[in-house]
């Protein structure tokens, strides 16, 4: 476990079950859903670049401030659709997973950014689901069943903040997750949903 994060912890506080994302797909849920809608919005800018320029030309606008409109075009199209790299190395190699005898949570170790960390507390989870993908590994959705859906599923890094219990707290692509089943609170509903093995989809 990350040194700086033992200082958020209780003082009768004690991690039980501790984990990190395996490697990301960009093509899977929920990462696909804001990845094309970031790719299709590059696309765009990058079509109106193209035709401005056309445009410009025909107009007769000088050359230098063409170009440097489309260039500036250009890098916001570049910086929208390599979002989703980034983030899946952001979330690949700075996030981490914990279960204490009082909260799940998660937590972000980059030097560069402050400590992140949002969490739930064990007797205020009413619900877990559980998604096994075909590579065996887990992602968990601590929260409301409406917000797991496929259009709500979200990869904001490193997840939603503490204090908005209306979306879920997710535990991406966990390998050890049957590990942490016990440690669910007992009155929680727990669904499962298997990818590798569909027939046993509840």
């Amino acid at each position: 476990m990350d040194s700086k994060i033992k200082r958020f912890l209780n003082a009768d506080e004690k991690v039980l079950w501790e984990s990190r994302p395996q490697k990301v797909s960009l093509t899977e849920a929920p990462h696909i859903f804001i990845a094309i809608l970031r790719w299709v919005i590059s696309i765009a800018i990058v079509v109106f670049a193209a035709k401005y320029f056309v445009y410009a030309q025909s107009m007769e606008i000088e050359l230098t401030k063409s170009t440097s409109v489309c260039a500036i075009l250009a890098l916001c199209a570049f910086v929208i659709a390599s979002r989703p790299f980034k983030d899946k190395i952001r979330l690949e190699n700075n996030i981490r997973y914990i279960v204490t005898n009082q909260r799940m949570m998660a937590y972000s170790t980059s030097k560069a950014n402050r400590v992140y960390y949002p969490y739930r507390k064990l007797d205020k989870i009413d619900e877990v689901t559980i998604i096994e993908n075909k590579e065996g590994n887990a992602t968990m959705y601590i929260g409301k069943p409406k917000v797991y859906t496929a259009l709500f599923q979200r990869s904001d890094l490193p997840v939603v903040p503490a204090t908005d219990e209306d979306k879920p707290l997710i535990f991406y692509n966990i390998k050890n997750w049957e590990e942490v089943k016990p440690l669910i609170p007992s009155n929680a509903k727990v669904n499962f949903i298997s990818k590798a093995n569909p027939q046993t989809n509840n």
